[in-house]
């Protein structure tokens, strides 16, 4: 086969190699200066179709499972490819940027990418800033805005049109963004200050007997992903060692049209303003104190409307049931092991839900890294938590994505390795 069609992943700087691999079929492994090469493949995962990825930081699985939103290694943007290998597309307006998470709308019609934008050259010290690219699947851009800090993580609501999406950013503010134009319509703040100065209060001056107010301190606690629930009125997000579950009804709302930059009280509330917590309707905490990495939900719910939520990290995960208010109870919160070993994952790094209506109730991905060089996928039964298998990898699984049927996977390349 030709592989000019691969020339934009080899001319790209920073990328090694590039392997696309379908299990029961053919595994590809493309470089530099290197031939398409064919090798062995991996089984499936607990009878879910495996599309291996490697040498991307971040994947997404449109809803029917025939692409793949790469988001590349460094400041290399993003590309679409299909899962048999076939390059498709490289993001119009991700060149130099290092995205970190890439999503598909419901109807699959837009791909969307986010992260941290191109280095302008500026010779001035400025903080970095984020950036929000939406494509259709040519590559072709349709809105490409940049936020005022990185873009860590974005989610698409659950609506099949795609108009609304969530996205966090480093410096503690969730925001839930127009799908369409990518406009700003609700900002909610997760900073994590304790002391606040409340600008909005009345001067009355300072004095010996009314001492100038503390100033909130000035690193924000950063978000590190967000999801949403199956109705698209609350969205969990990962921040220090909790997913917090947030009520977009209780959170305020930014006002609607054209807005081209920060507005000037926008900013002053993101510098001085207090945090949003009355949004924050429950809490799901990670008893080992180390930081949320990655947060999931089941997309459909159950005949008494309640749904799972997951969190990970550290080297254990928490599993959930909870109803439409965030009431319910923990299935699972254990570490996870290494049986072989006899020692604790070193890191649990992303979650997803495979919601396989046929088998019942939804099963919980959860990847991570073993050790130095090592990884692993461990698949849990959602209604008991109890574990089905567990799949090592060749390298730490920094992301999961799971097609809209819950049958197709996109994952580093892994091979099972036993239950338990």
């Amino acid at each position: 086969r030709d592989s000019s069609k691969f020339a934009p992943f080899a001319s790209r700087p920073g990328i090694d190699s590039l392997r696309i691999a379908k299990s029961r079929r053919r595994c590809f492994s493309l470089g530099p200066f290197q031939s398409l090469l064919a090798s062995a493949c991996a089984p499936t995962m607990d009878n879910i179709h495996t599309v291996e990825c490697e040498g991307a930081a971040a994947v997404a699985l449109s809803p029917d499972g025939a692409l793949i939103c790469l988001a590349r290694v460094g400041a290399n943007g993003a590309a679409v490819v299909r899962t048999d290998s076939t390059f498709v597309c490289e993001l119009d307006s991700t060149r130099g940027c290092a995205v970190a998470s890439a999503a598909w709308s419901g109807d699959g019609l837009k791909v969307v990418a986010a992260g941290a934008a191109a280095d302008t050259g500026s010779a001035t010290a400025a903080p970095p800033r984020g950036f929000l690219c939406a494509c259709d699947p040519s590559g072709a851009r349709l809105f490409a805005t940049l936020r005022e800090a990185v873009v860590t993580s974005i989610a698409f609501a659950p609506d099949a049109a795609g108009m609304k999406l969530a996205l966090t950013r480093t410096d503690g503010v969730c925001e839930i963004v127009h799908g369409g134009t990518g406009d700003c319509l609700q900002r909610v703040r997760l900073r994590g200050f304790e002391e606040l100065y409340d600008h909005r209060a009345p001067f009355a001056g300072v004095s010996p007997d009314r001492p100038q107010p503390p100033r909130p301190p000035r690193t924000p606690t950063p978000l590190t992903a967000v999801c949403w629930n199956p109705t698209g009125d609350k969205v969990i997000v990962a921040r220090c060692a909790v997913a917090a579950i947030v009520d977009l009804n209780l959170a305020p709302a930014s006002p609607f049209g054209p807005q081209v930059g920060q507005s000037l009280e926008a900013a002053v509330d993101d510098a001085q303003g207090a945090d949003d917590a009355h949004a924050v309707v429950r809490e799901l905490a990670l008893s080992c104190g180390s930081a949320a990495r990655a947060v999931a939900a089941t997309r459909g719910g159950g005949p008494e409307k309640e749904h799972y939520f997951a969190v990970c990290g550290g080297a254990r995960v928490v599993l959930a049931k909870l109803d439409q208010l965030g009431q319910g109870e923990i299935v699972r919160d254990a570490q996870l092991d290494d049986a072989a070993a006899g020692q604790p994952w070193t890191a649990a790094l992303a979650v997803a839900f495979c919601d396989d209506k046929k088998k019942g109730a939804p099963r919980l991905v959860v990847g991570g890294e073993l050790g130095p060089g090592a990884g692993a996928v461990a698949i849990f039964d959602s209604a008991t938590g109890a574990a089905v298998s567990v799949h090592r990898a060749r390298a730490a699984v920094l992301s999961l994505s799971v097609s809209a049927d819950g049958a197709t996977m996109a994952c580093p390349p892994a091979r099972e390795i036993g239950p338990g």
